[in-house]
């Protein structure tokens, strides 16, 4: 496990026992080696008064070549537990005596004597009267020293451990009293890095950690506040408060240019969306006046607003020309869903472009007298249907009476005075029926007085002729008939003269009918002009 991955309890109780433990051991080291080197140096100090004395006590024995004297003196010396070890050599290298203490190994190569460990040598020369005479070699026993060392370094081993022992206790409780805190702290930070900011702080202190503690509860505040402010802008209150806390707080001062750019582009699309409700379709959004993302929108809507406009504009055009009766121009083909307008508006053309071609062919056959034709009324759908039936109950209007008149006009020809017109019609139709029934009825009533006058000439001439025949009977008698005859003339004339008022008011009233049906065919002309328009 690499140390950076521990907790900082771990850390510190790692650190701080590791330093304590190096500097004890450390120490201890050091302590033992100074230890050894004081007993060492105590010890060969010792072993070199042992020496002098060993060398003042063969002296005399070795001027004298005393072998026993020798041995007495440095017998004395084997008494003593620390000294392990006594050779005595005259000044020929013989050795004249030698002492091994029991339970130590031989010494076989006596010139490495000095490289014992557990043992401590050293070489005195006998001197007499200025000449080396011999030799004492004298080693004492190091294991009380190391058994000495020993037990310091299970002293100190035990101290050590004890020692750490109670670091461990005192480092867990200062770990904790510093861990905890931060380890709280660290839970909140992770808590805010989740986005959950309603947290209570309960740290308090003068110290560092609850300094950090505090720190922490103002960022959380400052933090809640701008939260807040956060969730108003975005619910659409861009006029909501914004602190910052500083000329450092680069949040506080992100947010207030947001909350300004919001601002801005709230006022652009309003001034914009005012402007076209007022009918000013030329309007748009300044996206200069804005930045980034904000200015893409700006321009975006702009685009859309371009997007609509211009092919509404364009229909506007196509529509004036429609209306001026110019149905060539077709609308382009929009992108996307717009299609529907282009659709649309060539449908009104198609439509329009059929209703024309119906009107012209129903124009062409009335003027060719051909009366019977009428629109297809089942081409067309809605209202466009309703305008061709509209044509068809106007030429159904125009045709029923005149059919009629031509029907009595047939009728009269083949000598049939009663004809009358007996269907109803309104307006102009019942005055042209009013005036062809009573026109019908004055010729009838004129040639019936024609008939009665024509019959009394022929009377009175048949009278004539009777009086013809008389005239001899008498002058008397001429002279009354010819009275008679001359009244009889006169009363014909009378009659012949009304008859001539009556055929001239049937003939007045033929005028009448004329004029009527040339206000008929002028209606039509007229209705054949405005379909064309059409």
């Amino acid at each position: 496990m690499k140390f950076n991955s521990l907790k900082i309890k771990s850390k510190m109780q790692v650190s701080f026992i590791t330093a304590v433990i190096i500097v004890m051991v450390g120490t201890a080291f050091f302590t033992f080696q100074l230890m050894k080197k004081s007993i060492t140096q105590n010890l060969k100090s010792s072993l070199e008064v042992l020496s002098h004395i060993a060398v003042d006590a063969v002296t005399s024995g070795l001027e004298f070549n005393d072998s026993e004297e020798i041995a007495s003196a440095a017998k004395t010396f084997t008494n003593q537990d620390i000294v392990s070890y006594i050779s005595v050599r005259d000044n020929t290298g013989n050795e004249v005596f030698q002492y091994r203490k029991q339970g130590l190994s031989d010494l076989q190569d006596r010139e490495n004597i000095e490289k014992i460990s557990d043992e401590m040598f050293t070489k005195a020369f006998v001197k007499s009267e200025g000449k080396q005479i011999g030799a004492v070699t004298i080693g004492i026993s190091l294991k009380e020293r190391n058994k000495v060392l020993a037990s310091s370094n299970i002293i100190t081993a035990i101290l050590l451990l004890a020692v750490v022992a109670i670091l461990l206790v005192v480092t867990n409780f200062i770990a904790n009293m510093i861990s905890k805190p931060i380890n709280e702290i660290t839970v909140i930070a992770e808590e805010m890095a989740r986005g959950k900011l309603n947290q209570e702080i309960s740290i308090q202190g003068e110290d560092e950690i609850g300094r950090l503690a505090g720190s922490f509860r103002d960022m959380l505040q400052t933090l809640l506040a701008k939260a807040d402010a956060a969730e108003q802008i975005s619910q659409g209150n861009i006029n909501v408060d914004i602190q910052v806390a500083s000329d450092e707080d680069i949040l506080g001062k992100a947010m207030v240019m947001i909350k300004k750019s919001l601002k801005t582009l709230q006022e652009e699309l309003s001034s914009t969306i005012d402007a076209q409700k007022a009918g000013d379709i030329d309007a748009r959004t300044q996206p200069a006046k804005l930045q980034g993302a904000y200015s893409e929108l700006s321009s975006g809507v702009n685009e859309v607003l371009e997007s609509i406009i211009l092919p509404l504009l364009e229909v506007v055009d196509i529509l004036k020309e429609y209306a001026n009766g110019d149905l060539h121009r077709e609308m382009r083909e929009l992108p996307g869903k717009q299609i529907v307008l282009t659709n649309s508006i060539n449908d009104i053309r198609n439509n329009l472009i059929f209703l024309v071609e119906e009107a012209k062919m129903l124009a062409d056959s009335a003027l060719e007298g051909d009366l019977n034709n009428r629109g297809d009324v089942d081409k067309f759908f809605g209202d466009y249907g309703k305008l061709v039936q509209g044509i068809n109950d106007i030429l159904n209007a125009v045709v029923k009476p005149v059919k009629e008149i031509i029907d009595g006009i047939d009728r009269i020809a083949n000598k049939d005075l009663t004809t009358r017109m007996t269907s109803e019609y309104k307006g102009d139709f019942d005055k042209l029926k009013q005036n062809f029934n009573v026109s019908m009825q004055n010729l009838d009533e004129a040639l019936l007085q024609v008939a009665e006058v024509t019959e009394q000439i022929s009377s009175t001439s048949n009278q004539i002729s009777s009086g013809s025949q008389n005239l001899a009977e008498g002058a008397n008698e001429q002279a009354s008939s010819l009275e008679e005859v001359s009244s009889s003339l006169e009363e014909m004339s009378a009659m012949t003269q009304q008859n001539a008022d009556n055929a001239s008011q049937a003939r007045n009233m033929s005028k009448d009918t004329r004029q009527s049906a040339e206000n008929g065919n002028k209606a039509m002309e007229k209705m054949k002009d405005a379909i064309n328009k059409i």
